[in-house]
């Protein structure tokens, strides 16, 4: 499965890389906290958004772990910095972060149905891989503090319920790896595809022009329960006829229609004009 950068994934890439936002300089303990809390805060802006657009179970159902592991998070995270006098500090990357963040709920917005929830689970997939590429690359190993920096290892990890498998003890907590988040999105992605596999597909209409005594195109493919519609630009009254089946009346300059109901493949003429040949290939 190939998973595109969203704007918010893509703007941690750069912003992380060498030269990016923070410079050669380590960020300090004020600004990682700033950084991590941010990161938190817009995933779960991004969860709410889901929970309030989604139609599709499984889809609010992911967005509501996601809402519920960070909201813990970032409630461990206030607590920590409360304790330790410290302030966390606003930079460039954590406003880049908002601003690419504000950008994608825009995006979002203007997705409904198979097309949010698609574009909702990939986004959250290539955003976790980053920001956890960056806890693991830079913000966990520039961490002075060792309560911070065991927050942030925390940050690495997603709660899930006891009863779960997958799931190993931590410092007293239930909880999984992020790969397993990835796995996690993933089968999301995968139910919803099985879903829409599973659903009926909509019939469509084919339309074929008689134009000089021909059938344009003379060889067609349709599926059961789609609808052939012949469009008659003679001045002469044709037909599409199957031998021993379907007869379709086609007045001068009208047209005349046929819903497929039978697979298999028919050959057609026109009864007054028997050169004028035609065929029809239906699948189930």
């Amino acid at each position: 499965m190939t998973i595109k950068l969203t704007t918010a994934a893509a703007a941690i890439a750069l912003l992380f890389s060498t030269g990016g936002a923070l410079g050669n300089d380590k960020p300090t303990d004020p600004q990682i906290a700033h950084i991590a809390y941010t990161a938190g805060v817009l995933d779960v802006e991004a969860a709410k958004q889901a929970i309030a657009t989604s139609k599709n179970k499984t889809v609010v159902e992911f967005a509501e772990s996601m809402l519920r592991d960070h909201e813990s998070v970032n409630k461990q995270a206030l607590d920590l910095v409360k304790k330790l006098n410290v302030t966390p500090e606003d930079n460039d990357t954590s406003k880049s972060l908002s601003q690419a963040a504000e950008a994608k709920r825009q995006e979002l917005a203007k997705l409904k149905g198979e097309e949010f929830d698609k574009a909702y689970i990939e986004h959250e997939v290539a955003y976790h891989k980053q920001v956890n590429g960056a806890l693991e690359t830079l913000l966990i190993p520039s961490a002075q503090n060792a309560e911070l920096k065991s927050l942030l290892e925390t940050g690495l990890t997603e709660a899930v319920p006891r009863t779960s498998a997958a799931c190993r003890t931590r410092r007293g907590r239930i909880e999984v790896s992020a790969a397993m988040f990835i796995t996690r999105a993933a089968i999301v992605l995968l139910s919803m595809g099985a879903a829409a596999a599973a659903a009926p597909s909509q019939a469509e209409t084919i339309q074929v022009s008689i134009d000089r005594l021909v059938y344009l195109p003379a060889e067609i493919e349709a599926k059961v329960g789609d609808e052939v519609e012949w469009i008659n630009r003679d001045a002469l009254v044709h037909t599409a006829t199957v031998e021993g089946g379907a007869d379709v009346l086609l007045p001068a300059n009208k047209s005349g229609r046929l819903v497929l109901q039978e697979a298999g493949s028919f050959d057609y003429i026109c009864r007054y004009h028997p050169n004028m040949k035609g065929h029809i290939t239906v699948r189930p």
